[in-house]
């Protein structure tokens, strides 16, 4: 998660200082692509603490929703108890929309590009 930290933190430093325009279309699509693409792959892969209370002999530990541990804890059972964290899943809706802005940022580009190409060009008549 360093490395995602790192990507989202250079993609927010070049939103701030770039100007608007094909590089800053290109370098934040490229690093919010890699952002996305690091959280895909930490949730395949898995989280070291996770992988290590797994590894340790916890033989009850399993990925649960909330209302599986609600459950659980009201019919008195008790067991470690896995699932991913609000945070989680804040990071990787915040990263989906930062990149669909980038999308939007570059049609609205285009689509005033375009429009300034119609305006120049001659009418013949």
């Amino acid at each position: 998660m360093v490395l995602y930290l790192a990507v989202t933190s250079a993609a927010v430093i070049s939103g701030i200082n770039l100007r608007s325009g094909k590089w800053r279309l290109t370098i934040l699509g490229g690093l919010g692509t890699v952002a996305i693409l690091l959280l895909m792959i930490q949730m395949v892969v898995g989280f070291p603490l996770h992988d290590a209370v797994l590894r340790d002999g916890a033989t009850d530990a399993k990925q649960e929703t909330v209302q599986d541990v609600a459950q659980s804890t009201q019919n008195g059972q008790w067991g470690t108890h896995f699932r991913f964290t609000p945070w989680f899943f804040l990071a990787y809706h915040a990263t989906v929309v930062s990149l669909a802005l980038v999308v939007a940022e570059w049609y609205f580009l285009h689509a005033s590009l375009g429009m300034e190409l119609h305006k120049r060009e001659p009418h013949g008549d």
